[in-house]
């Protein structure tokens, strides 16, 4: 169960740092402009940042995730057994 679980950190990775970078980008934003309601735009640049992050990774990487992919099949054929 290690293997999934390092798996699946590997699948999320690259979205999870785009996404901490918006979210550091935002913080500093809405340190210089307080009057700004940056909660409001957060949500949709997040959801935005974190989609084309993803489409990006995906096609970027296709090698990484067949083996991402055949890992996690004998992970499941060795749980079923």
């Amino acid at each position: 169960w290690g293997k999934l679980y390092g798996l699946g950190f590997m699948l999320i990775a690259p979205v999870a740092v785009a996404i901490l970078l918006i979210e550091l980008g935002l913080g500093m934003l809405a340190r210089g402009l307080p009057q700004m309601n940056v909660f409001v735009i957060a949500l949709p640049v997040k959801i935005l940042a974190g989609l084309a992050a993803l489409t990006f990774w995906s096609h970027h990487m296709p090698a990484g995730l067949s083996r991402i992919f055949d890992l996690v099949s004998d992970v499941w054929n060795g749980a079923v057994r």
